[in-house]
């Protein structure tokens, strides 16, 4: 499924302008575009915006989250990837209203 910035941004909690600073300056996000220049974000992205937030919130600078993104996740005593799934599973189904 494909989201505009606006509904992207709505989605996970962050600010639409805070997504181009993580696409522009850190390379974070590497959405799609459409023929007229818009930004299309996918389910992958929402994941990893979330993984993202998830860096963030445990205090690493924006900045340095780039490299940690691309180690493995492994979460002991929880599977949030799975929720994360499912969720997203849900809101394709209409069973969660975005």
């Amino acid at each position: 499924m494909s989201y505009s910035i606006g509904e992207f941004a709505r989605l996970c909690g962050i600010n639409a302008a805070t997504l181009r600073a993580w696409q522009r300056r850190y390379g974070l996000l590497k959405p799609q575009r459409t023929d007229g220049g818009h930004r299309l974000y996918s389910d992958d992205d929402i994941r990893q915006a979330l993984s993202i937030l998830d860096w963030v919130r445990k205090g690493v600078p924006i900045s340095q989250v780039k490299p940690l993104l691309s180690r493995p996740v492994i979460r002991l005593g929880d599977n949030w990837i799975t929720i994360q799934e499912t969720m997203l599973q849900h809101l394709h189904e209409g069973r969660i209203d975005a």
